[in-house]
Formats: C-alpha cells, sequence, structure tokens
C-alpha cells in the first residue's frame, strides 16, 4: 500500500513522529546508518529503501503510522523544518527554505519507465541513476554550500520522507516486473529509432533492434499514462533498416529490409494491430533505399539503389491493391549508401544521391511517373561527399545538407523546387552526423553531432533565410550518435540521440524545446 503524503498528515501526529524520530537519532546512529550516498550508485535505491523501513520501525515502536512520504516538488510543513542537534547541544545546519521547488526526474513519474528499469534487472542500478542528482539538488537546496557526502544530514527527518518516496516508487518498479510483455531485449541492443507524429500529434517511437525485431511505444498526453510496448514484427531477421511512413489517414506503415534484400511491410489496422511482415515484392540487392508517399499521399513509393549503381523505384498501385515491378530510373556507379526523398507540394518528388564523383546529384520524378536523368544540384570543389541530408524549407523549396569525408557541412538551398540551386557554404566542423526538419514557425532546425558526440542545434535565421544562428551547445554528458526529431503536440521540437558508453548498454536520450519557438532546448535526459 502505498505511503501517506506528509502534507496529508495532521499537524499533531507530524510533532509526534518528529519527537519519536528526534528520539532514537543519537549521534553515533547517524552516523552508521545506511543513508543513500551519491558513491555508492549500485546500492542507492536498496539504501532508500532500508531508511525507509529504519524510519518505519522508529515511528511504529512509538504507536505511530509508518514513515510518510515527500516528493521534493511540495512544501515543507512546518513542522518538519528542523534538524536534530548533536548529543553536545551544538546545532547543525539549518533548513534554507520550506519550498525546494526541485522537480520529480521524469524516470519517477510515468510507469512504462518502470516496465524499462524492471526488463534491464538491474533496476536498483538505474533507479538510483536519475535518483542521485535529484538527491542533490534537493540538499543544496535545503542547505546551500553542505557537505554532498556527509551523512549526519540525514539528522533533517525531511530526508527521510525523500527516502520513503523514493522507496515506494522503487517498490512499484519492482511489481510491474510480472506484466510486463513485448518489451525490447535490452541484451539486443538498439539498432535504430524512428519517431513520428499520430493522428492526435503525440509522437510514435519505433525501436529497431539488431536482432530485426521492431517495437512501438505510443507517447502520452500530457497527463496520460505510457502505453507498454508493442512488438510489431516478433520474427528475428527480417525488419532491417525500418522507415516508417504514414498512409494517407496517418496511420503509420511499416517498411524493413529483410536479410533477402526484400522489403516486407507491417500494416497498422484500426484497432492499433499490426499484419506480419510480408514481402511487398520481388528481393533485389539493394545498399540504400527509402520509402514515402506519393501521388498526394494516396499511395505509397520507394526509391533504392542497388548494388549495379544505379536507382531502381517501386511504386504501389493506384486502387492499393499490391506494388508494381522495380524499375530502373536512371543513376550510374553510385556506390555510397546514402539518399534522401523529399515529395513536394506539387507532388514532384526530389531525390538526392551521391554520384560517382563524390557531389550531389539529383534525381526528378514528375507526377505521372517520368523522371529527368539525374543532375549534379551544385558543384562543391576539392570536397568528396560523404552523406546527404535534406528537408522541405519554406515555399516548397528544399534544403540539402552534405557530410564530406574531412567531416564539414555544407548547405546548399534551392532557389525554386527544382533545378535552381544556390551555392554551398560551410555550416558545421567537424559533423559525424546530422538531422534537420523544418519547425512550425516554418524555420529549419538543424542538429549536428561532432567526433565526440556532442550535440549541437542551430536554427534559420529567418523563414527561408540562408544563414543560421549561433549553435547552442545541448547540455549532457557526450558520445552520442544517431540523432532523430521531430515536432510534438504542443509545437515543440524534441530531439533523441543514442547514447553507448563502454561497459553498459546504449540508451536513448532525448531534449525538448523549452518552449515553442523558443530557440532553446533543454538539457539532454535519458529517455529510452
Amino acid at each position: 500500500m502505498p505511503r501517506r503524503r506528509l502534507n496529508d498528515v495532521p499537524p499533531a501526529e507530524r510533532q509526534r513522529m518528529v519527537d519519536a524520530l528526534f528520539a532514537s537519532f543519537s549521534d553515533i546512529y547517524l552516523e552508521d546508518v545506511p543513508a543513500p550516498r551519491p558513491d555508492q550508485t549500485r546500492t542507492f535505491s536498496t539504501q532508500c529503501v532500508s531508511l525507509a523501513e529504519a524510519g518505519d520501525r522508529i515511528l511504529r515502536s512509538a504507536g505511530l503510522e509508518g514513515l510518510p512520504a515527500w516528493s521534493s516538488e511540495e512544501t515543507i510543513p512546518p513542522e518538519w523544518l528542523v534538524v536534530k542537534a548533536r548529543q553536545n547541544g551544538t546545532p547543525r545546519f539549518a533548513l534554507a527554505t520550506d519550498r525546494p521547488g526541485v522537480a520529480v526526474p521524469e524516470e519517477f513519474v510515468f510507469p512504462l519507465l518502470y516496465h524499462q528499469i524492471a526488463q534491464y534487472g538491474d533496476y536498483a542500478y538505474l533507479t538510483s541513476w536519475p535518483a542521485i542528482p535529484w538527491l542533490e539538488a534537493v540538499w543544496q537546496a535545503l542547505c546551500p554550500g553542505a557537505a554532498v557526502g556527509d551523512r549526519v544530514r540525514w539528522a533533517a527527518p525531511i530526508l527521510w520522507s525523500w527516502a520513503a518516496w523514493m522507496a515506494d516508487k522503487y517498490a512499484e518498479a519492482r511489481a510491474l516486473i510480472p506484466t510486463v510483455y513485448h518489451s525490447p531485449d535490452p541484451s539486443q541492443g538498439y539498432d535504430r529509432l524512428v519517431c513520428m507524429p499520430a493522428q492526435d500529434r503525440s509522437l510514435q517511437l519505433f525501436l529497431n533492434q539488431v536482432n530485426g525485431r521492431l517495437y512501438m511505444l505510443r507517447q502520452p498526453l500530457a497527463g496520460q499514462a505510457w502505453a507498454p510496448w508493442v512488438a510489431l514484427s516478433q520474427a528475428a531477421s527480417l525488419m532491417d533498416h525500418v522507415v516508417v511512413v504514414p498512409d494517407a489517414k496517418g496511420i503509420p506503415q511499416a517498411f524493413g529490409n529483410g536479410r533477402d534484400s526484400g522489403i516486407r511491410l507491417c500494416q497498422q489496422d484500426a484497432q492499433g494491430g499490426w499484419s506480419q511482415p510480408d514481402p511487398i515484392n520481388e528481393a533485389i540487392p539493394l545498399i540504400a533505399w527509402k520509402a514515402s508517399q506519393s501521388d498526394q499521399g494516396r499511395r505509397f513509393d520507394i526509391f533504392g539503389i542497388g548494388t549495379d549503381g544505379k536507382l531502381y523505384n517501386l511504386w504501389q498501385r493506384a486502387d492499393g491493391s499490391g506494388w508494381g515491378g522495380w524499375g530502373l530510373v536512371g543513376g550510374a556507379g553510385i556506390t555510397k549508401p546514402s539518399m534522401t526523398v523529399t515529395h513536394c507540394a506539387d507532388d514532384t518528388v526530389i531525390v538526392l544521391h551521391i554520384g560517382s564523383d563524390a557531389q550531389v546529384w539529383a534525381l526528378t520524378q514528375y507526377p505521372g511517373g517520368y523522371c529527368r536523368d539525374p543532375y549534379v544540384i551544385q558543384a562543391l570543389p576539392e570536397q568528396k561527399v560523404e552523406r546527404v541530408f535534406s528537408a522541405l524549407n519554406s515555399g516548397g523549396k528544399l534544403t540539402v545538407l552534405a557530410q564530406t569525408i574531412l567531416s564539414g557541412l555544407y548547405c546548399c538551398h534551392s532557389n525554386e523546387a527544382d533545378g535552381h540551386w544556390e551555392r554551398w557554404d560551410l555550416v558545421d566542423q567537424p559533423v559525424a552526423d546530422a538531422c534537420m526538419m523544418m519547425a512550425p514557425d516554418q524555420r529549419l532546425v538543424l542538429f549536428t553531432i561532432d567526433p565526440s558526440g556532442v550535440v549541437r542545434c542551430r536554427r534559420q535565421d529567418a523563414v527561408g533565410g540562408r544563414w543560421w544562428t549561433e549553435p547552442q551547445i545541448l547540455e549532457g554528458p557526450g558520445g552520442f550518435s544517431n540523432p532523430v526529431m521531430e515536432i510534438d503536440a504542443q509545437g515543440c521540437v524534441q530531439f533523441f540521440a543514442y547514447l553507448h558508453q563502454a561497459g553498459t548498454r546504449g540508451c536513448y536520450w532525448r531534449s525538448v524545446e523549452s518552449a515553442p519557438g523558443s530557440n532553446r532546448m533543454l538539457p539532454l535526459r535519458r529517455y529510452l
């Protein structure tokens, strides 16, 4: 049964609790109490539980109910704004405020995160990881400048109630272990995260693991609980390199590349369930491919780069009854597995790839299927392009990013939807990865990750502008890769990146825009 909230306990009973705790708080006891400490990461959560149980024993021996729980966002009642003095009468620190106002980390707010923690098995460690800086922030708010590792700070009963709150959450995490189902196996590792909005603009995350399994997580709206993971495919090795595309009704459809080089499709039904990954056509060997909407969203369109260095196209039939065959659309000598597919407002499709000359080439497909021969969009002298990114700009224009072998990131804007391009400008260097899209204010937002894994965020200086703002370095541990971004229901940019540290399982981190159009991203925090 959950503990009572400290502020729900009547004042007279709170005073009796403080008196009972003080009667047991000898100097020797406070020195020996197994209090949670920042230098004891793997036992931090279990020490919170031990502390709460010790408080329960003290209070129950005095005929009182167990220790109540207190969250750092709540006001401290006056009866608990006290600290036990030393036995020689010397006072200890005094609490500086009754309103610390320290936010609870989101890891302890939504139940699904407990599912994830429980699945890892080492939930003591993973619940401790975000709780340690939280406790330090609470301590500094209550008594600024005091030593964080000082055990005698537990002479303040309010910290015992904080530990009781933590113990409750730890118990919730353990209680959820039997109910976990279809959850990703962390031993397999994360291969790729795909993000797209649902019809109500809440975000949907698709996690593609290295064993070929695909999972979906639905982001809640404000105040709602998280739903559990949904397994789209339990068949191993069938859904590599997943691309998720909404159909004309906004319902996500997941395309994956099988180990036999065949494209497979998982379709979501009206009840939210998913079909098995079925092949949509004969397999051809591909080094890269992209799926997208076509024909004003009425069907899907797939472009791929074959192992023969040529571009191929696969169209869904107009009535949705099936697919045609792969058709050759152009290109020659393509070896880089990097491409983008952009559908413009007039249903013209721009396919960007890296040619045999290591420059960015474009293939234009017009409504009806006619393709213009590929052409170099704009020469990037004395540079060899390694990867290409693109996003629609304001007015239906296109912005292209080219990452060179020397890790420079260059930007080129189109003057019109097709065929007219400005010169390349250096945006950032060195860059290991990047992602870009248009925000609701019609300005492009660009995230870059340097070779050390540090994330930087830039925005267009104006709608349709050629230049970028100065970068904001996102606070976080560094070491990030595989970035992805999307716009949430509130119109804020949400950014995700993968963090893998030696000796630990990888996880995804998230940064959210502080407010729509604020030009400020919050610090990166662990998310998945």
